[in-house]
Formats: C-alpha cells, structure tokens, sequence
C-alpha cells in the first residue's frame, strides 16, 4: 500500500488495494436457499478466486454501477448472509 492505515484488529481484518479492473466484473445475484420464493437475492461480488457478499459486496457492486456505468443502483432490498447481522 502507498499509505500507512493504524487498523482497529477488533473491527478489520484484512485491507485489499483494489484496482478498477477488479471492481469490474458482474455481481452474482443468487436465491437463497430454503426461504420463501419472494424473498430477494443475495448477492455476491466475485474477487480473487473467491466472493464477497452484502454489505461489503454490495457497496462494491453499487460503486461500480454508479461511478463506472453511470447507473443509479440501489442495493438495500439484498438479502445478506446470516452471519451479516453479527
């Protein structure tokens, strides 16, 4: 990293410096298993061979939208995974 950052080990545990290209690539909106069929996607933000999910994932997906394709995208109605909420 060009910068120093002092992180809080309580509240981070990794930082990633990301390039634009790896910002953009498609977010995978997938069901989520076992609950009703109205229930919205969860969605996943595929990064260096594995996934970010909501919120992180979505604050990603929504960047992109935003600043680099110039759509207005809103992310709130996601679904996030359980562990989200902890």
């Amino acid at each position: 990293m060009s910068e120093r950052y002092a992180l809080n080990r309580d509240e981070v545990a990794l930082v990633f410096e990301v390039t634009m290209a790896e910002i953009d690539v498609d977010a995978v909106f997938e069901p989520v298993a076992g609950a009703p069929a109205d229930t919205p996607p969860m969605l996943r933000w595929p990064f260096r061979g594995g996934a970010m999910h909501a919120p992180t994932g979505a604050i990603i997906h929504q960047f992109r939208e935003v600043v680099l394709r110039g759509r207005a995208t809103r992310v709130a109605e996601f679904s996030q995974p359980d562990f989200a909420s902890r």
